[in-house]
Protein backbone atom coordinates (compact mmCIF):
# COMPACT_ATOMS: atom_id res chain seq x y z
CA UNK A 1 0.00 0.00 0.00
CA UNK A 2 1.47 3.14 -1.36
CA UNK A 3 1.36 6.83 0.61
CA UNK A 4 -0.36 9.10 -1.69
CA UNK A 5 0.55 12.76 -1.87
CA UNK A 6 -2.70 13.82 -0.55
CA UNK A 7 -2.31 11.76 2.72
CA UNK A 8 1.10 13.48 3.44
CA UNK A 9 -0.61 17.08 2.65
CA UNK A 10 -3.30 15.81 5.21
CA UNK A 11 -0.85 14.82 7.79
CA UNK A 12 1.69 17.76 7.24
CA UNK A 13 -1.56 20.31 7.54
CA UNK A 14 -2.43 18.43 10.61
CA UNK A 15 0.94 18.55 12.19
CA UNK A 16 1.42 21.95 11.38
CA UNK A 17 -1.60 22.72 12.79
CA UNK A 18 -0.46 20.78 15.69
CA UNK A 19 2.89 23.00 15.82
CA UNK A 20 1.54 26.23 15.55
CA UNK A 21 -1.09 25.85 18.74
CA UNK A 22 1.86 24.16 20.80
CA UNK A 23 3.90 27.10 19.67
CA UNK A 24 1.09 29.50 20.73
CA UNK A 25 0.63 28.43 24.03
CA UNK A 26 4.18 28.07 24.81
CA UNK A 27 4.73 31.64 23.72
CA UNK A 28 1.61 32.63 25.83
CA UNK A 29 3.18 31.45 29.04
CA UNK A 30 6.50 32.61 28.12
CA UNK A 31 5.07 36.28 27.68
CA UNK A 32 3.17 35.66 31.04
CA UNK A 33 6.43 35.01 33.14
CA UNK A 34 8.24 37.55 31.34
CA UNK A 35 5.73 39.56 32.90
CA UNK A 36 6.41 38.52 36.14
CA UNK A 37 10.25 38.52 35.98
CA UNK A 38 10.03 42.10 35.07
CA UNK A 39 7.50 42.93 38.19
CA UNK A 40 10.45 41.21 40.22
CA UNK A 41 13.08 43.19 38.72
CA UNK A 42 11.54 46.39 39.48
CA UNK A 43 10.09 45.29 43.13
CA UNK A 44 13.89 44.89 43.92
CA UNK A 45 14.96 47.46 42.25
CA UNK A 46 12.78 49.55 44.27
CA UNK A 47 13.41 47.83 47.61
CA UNK A 48 17.18 47.26 47.19
CA UNK A 49 17.72 50.27 49.75
CA UNK A 50 15.60 49.24 52.12
CA UNK A 51 17.67 45.71 52.28
CA UNK A 52 20.58 47.62 51.94
CA UNK A 53 19.06 49.64 55.38
CA UNK A 54 17.77 46.39 56.75
CA UNK A 55 21.16 44.70 56.30
CA UNK A 56 20.36 42.17 53.78
CA UNK A 57 22.29 42.67 51.19
CA UNK A 58 22.31 38.71 51.10
CA UNK A 59 18.82 38.53 50.33
CA UNK A 60 19.08 41.47 46.99
CA UNK A 61 22.39 39.47 46.23
CA UNK A 62 20.20 36.57 45.74
CA UNK A 63 17.49 38.30 43.29
CA UNK A 64 20.10 40.02 41.54
CA UNK A 65 21.56 36.10 41.14
CA UNK A 66 17.93 34.94 40.21
CA UNK A 67 17.37 37.77 37.54
CA UNK A 68 20.42 36.68 36.08
CA UNK A 69 19.82 33.16 35.72
CA UNK A 70 16.69 34.15 34.18
CA UNK A 71 18.36 36.33 31.63
CA UNK A 72 20.26 34.22 30.80
CA UNK A 73 17.49 30.93 30.63
CA UNK A 74 15.26 33.56 28.58
CA UNK A 75 18.13 33.74 25.68
CA UNK A 76 18.87 30.71 25.36
CA UNK A 77 15.21 30.56 24.87
CA UNK A 78 14.89 33.46 22.33
CA UNK A 79 18.42 31.59 20.06
CA UNK A 80 16.09 28.15 20.52
CA UNK A 81 13.26 29.81 19.02
CA UNK A 82 15.09 31.60 16.34
CA UNK A 83 16.49 28.14 15.28
CA UNK A 84 12.90 26.41 15.25
CA UNK A 85 11.68 29.07 13.50
CA UNK A 86 14.40 28.30 10.79
CA UNK A 87 13.68 24.70 10.60
CA UNK A 88 10.10 24.92 10.06
CA UNK A 89 10.42 27.95 7.66
CA UNK A 90 12.77 25.78 5.48
CA UNK A 91 10.52 22.11 6.09
CA UNK A 92 7.55 24.16 5.39
CA UNK A 93 9.56 25.96 1.87
CA UNK A 94 10.03 21.97 0.86
CA UNK A 95 6.73 20.96 1.24
CA UNK A 96 4.95 23.25 -0.17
Amino acid sequence: MWISGKQIGHAWRQTRGFMKSTYHEGKKWANMIDGYASMFRKGLSAAAPMLQDMGAGEAQGRGVQAIQSYDTVRKQAVDLDEKGRGHYDRIANAVA
